[in-house]
């Protein structure tokens, strides 16, 4: 019987130190570390699919924090538009915007063989219709007034009362704005408010923007927008294009 027992123990503790030299299989979790910044990429149009380094990252615009400092590829694509591929690098500690627009892609052809008995193999190409609805917009285009900030940047930062574009946020800007194709997005700075109204400038009244609420909104040709700063002042800015924003007015109620 005590030999029985023992040699169970022995056996019990080969398997065990068997089990401890063996190395483990299971992934181990990858956690990361170094440096971090701020990637933000948007698109126009909007909603195309993103990807950094391979992986899909939803639809822009998308804003990615925490992201690895360093070099990344990303690859924007969407359905009717050309892939676009670009190497970003994301600097620790700080924000990093990417924006592309997209190129539509090539419209494809009809090919058709035509067989009779003189011409074998001959082939005709035939191109879709030429579209000639009048597709011009018609809007209420006002007087230019005076005030006029010219779009050269993607994204930009103004400040009314100094009367300042900058591509970098100062502490006085009031309104930071991103412009696409057929918008411009506007976020409020500051304590500030906007309020979108869907008249040219020129018929904005100060009664019109009394109480804007908003701090994001997007404006659409033709139409303006209200803003209202924290120390109470009161301006409109409006714009109107045809293919895509380039120049903005605005005016000043006090």
């Amino acid at each position: 019987m005590k030999r029985g027992f023992s040699i169970y123990w022995i056996i019990l503790t080969l398997v065990l130190f068997i089990s401890a030299c063996t190395p483990s299989t299971e992934p181990q979790e990858q956690q990361q570390t170094g440096p971090t910044g701020i990637l933000v990429i948007e698109s126009s149009p909007q909603q195309a699919e993103v990807y950094v380094d391979g992986n899909f990252q939803e639809t822009t615009p998308k804003t990615l924090y925490n992201f690895p400092a360093g070099s990344h590829e990303i690859i924007i694509k969407k359905q009717g538009f050309q892939d676009h591929k670009s190497t970003v690098k994301v600097e620790a500690g700080r924000t990093e915007e990417f924006f592309t627009t997209l190129t539509p892609a090539p419209e494809q052809t009809t090919t058709t063989t035509i067989i009779d008995g003189t011409s074998p193999d001959t082939t005709q190409t035939t191109t879709p219709p030429e579209d000639t609805t009048d597709q011009t917009e018609t809007t209420n285009e006002p007087d230019i007034p005076s005030n006029t900030i010219n779009l050269t940047k993607f994204a930009l930062y103004f400040d009314f009362i100094n009367q300042e574009v900058t591509a970098l946020r100062t502490s006085s800007s009031h309104i930071y704005f991103r412009t696409y194709t057929d918008n411009i997005h506007f976020t409020a700075l500051n304590m500030a408010k906007i309020h979108p109204i869907e008249k040219p400038l020129n018929d904005v009244t100060k009664q019109d923007c009394i109480n804007p609420k908003s701090a994001v909104l997007n404006l659409f040709s033709g139409n303006s927008i209200c803003i209202k700063t924290s120390e109470g002042s009161i301006f409109a800015i409006s714009g109107s294009w045809e293919e895509k924003p380039e120049t903005l007015q605005w005016k000043s109620f006090d």
